[in-house]
């Protein structure tokens, strides 16, 4: 029967599969008392494959936790192939904001994907549970499977969306999945996009609470192509593609004219910016306010001049047609197991309504680099945070970031400022496990910043093996290198 199973699932097309207990092993169980009650149920998966990767058989967990707050984020837990009981516990985010994190886990970082053009669920041989406890969580609520308590509504503040992820947390850290308890395993959250707000906030809010990281053990944020600080991204977007002097330049994707008119407009979307900055959840900051005074200075104004694809500039781009990931295929997946993995509601890859009432509070135009600063200059802070960022991607550019971390009041600002203004062929290098150049990095004390070479938004779409390994050097996994 598991020669069946792993056969369905190596060759089977999705729209093929009819009977789930064909494909999942499902099982089903209490949750052991987390906060509060122990009312809700955990689905496990256990996806068998022939191949020596698999054969021990890793379990897969799914479903809500309950906390006080009564908010609940649905998670997927995909247990690590090596040692569960020990090996650390990766956390991982989508931004948007509104975009499901189960998209994270079934294009990207899962045990099984569907791969770029591709309709089937295939072993997927850069997954990150191979020497690490991964869990995919939808946040915030209203995101993907996760829902406001009865009588709540979706967050508007940034700092609601930490608190109920240090509450998911504190769960997880209770929680008996069949024998296993993650009780001790330290903690890295990592996060792309947009989830650079969320990743930011979390450490700010974990450092300045007595005792909290005592508990959750939250050892480092791993950022990449965070969405941190929109003013000097709009800067630097445009210096990657319009400026002559910039080592990545794509000055010959636009005409002159087009580039000054580009230029012309950065300065009053950077004043929307500040003013709704200056008067969070004021008229200034209403999503229609913003919009459409930045229509001008938006790179995708741009993009749909160059037939480039924005998140990759390495790929051309059909601007009518939808991006090579496979969001219809993950979503029929989900919904035909709804049920079978313990979630509730319809899943949608992105919600609307989420990025509005951030966006209309303020809260989505924040500069969080702040939050990285008050961090960072937190007495006793331990978390170190490491944002990287692929130098095809011009929706979130290295540049940008690069320029936001630098600028960082802290104690260590000096010196990696020195690193930052280096020529880049003086940097410190980034090697994979072959030993080739994976990208340039600098850094000073519990702050790397690095660039990855031929990499877009997604780091894990074209160096997918490359970029684990580089996260597993930095949280110091030794297994699968």
């Amino acid at each position: 029967m598991k020669l069946l199973i792993s056969f369905l699932f190596a060759t089977l097309a999705l729209a093929s599969i009819l009977r789930p207990q064909k494909i999942l092993d499902i099982e089903r169980h209490a949750v052991h008392d987390c906060l509060e009650s122990a009312n809700e149920t955990v689905g496990i998966l256990n996806f068998v494959d022939s191949s020596e990767h698999y054969e021990k058989g890793a379990k897969h967990y799914s479903g809500y936790l309950d906390v006080k707050s009564k908010n609940r984020l649905f998670f997927w837990l995909q247990l690590s192939k090596i040692n569960p009981a020990k090996d650390p516990i990766i956390l991982v985010l989508n931004g948007g904001p509104g975009a499901s994190s189960m998209y994270g886990m079934i294009i990207q970082w899962g045990s099984m994907v569907f791969p770029w053009r591709i309709d089937k669920l295939t072993v997927n041989p850069n997954a990150l549970n191979a020497a690490a406890n991964v869990v995919f969580v939808d946040n915030p609520i209203g995101v993907g499977f996760s829902q406001p308590a009865p009588s709540g509504s979706l967050h508007k503040q940034l700092l609601d969306c930490t608190k109920d992820l240090v509450e998911f947390l504190l769960a997880l850290r209770v929680t008996d999945f069949r024998g296993v308890q993650l009780v001790k395993n330290e903690l890295h959250v990592m996060g792309s996009s947009f989830a650079g707000h969320y990743l930011a906030d979390l450490g700010a809010f974990v450092s300045a609470t007595p005792g909290l990281n005592d508990a959750l053990q939250l050892k480092s944020l791993i950022m990449g192509n965070p969405a941190l600080e929109d003013i000097r991204g709009l800067d630097a977007t445009y210096s990657l593609v319009c400026d002559p002097t910039v080592a990545l330049s794509l000055s010959l994707l636009l005409t002159d004219d087009q580039c000054k008119v580009w230029k012309d407009n950065i300065p009053k979307c950077a004043a929307a910016i500040a003013a709704c900055r200056k008067a969070p959840a004021s008229a200034a900051c209403a999503e229609g306010t913003i919009e459409g005074v930045c229509g001008q200075a938006d790179p995708w104004v741009y993009w749909k001049l160059t037939c480039r694809d924005p998140y990759d500039i390495s790929e051309p781009r059909v601007w009518d047609a939808p991006r090579r990931e496979n969001i219809p295929a993950a979503k029929k997946f989900l919904d035909l197991y709804t049920k079978e993995i313990g979630a509730e509601g319809a899943w949608a890859m992105f919600q609307p309504k989420v990025r509005t009432a951030l966006r209309d509070s303020g809260e989505a135009y924040k500069d969080s680099s702040i939050r990285i600063q008050d961090m960072l200059t937190t007495k006793g802070n331990n978390i170190k945070l490491f944002a990287y960022a692929g130098d095809y991607d011009l929706m979130c550019p290295y540049l940008g970031l690069k320029r936001t971390l630098r600028d960082i009041q802290w104690d260590g600002q000096k010196e990696l400022a020195t690193k930052l203004d280096r020529s880049e062929a003086d940097y410190d290098k980034l090697l994979t496990v072959a030993g080739t150049p994976l990208g340039n990095y600098a850094e000073a004390g519990p702050l790397r910043y690095a660039r990855i070479f031929g990499s877009g938004h997604m780091g894990n779409e074209k160096r997918g093996g490359d970029v684990r390994a580089m996260i597993y050097q930095w949280i110091g996994i030794k297994s699968h290198l």
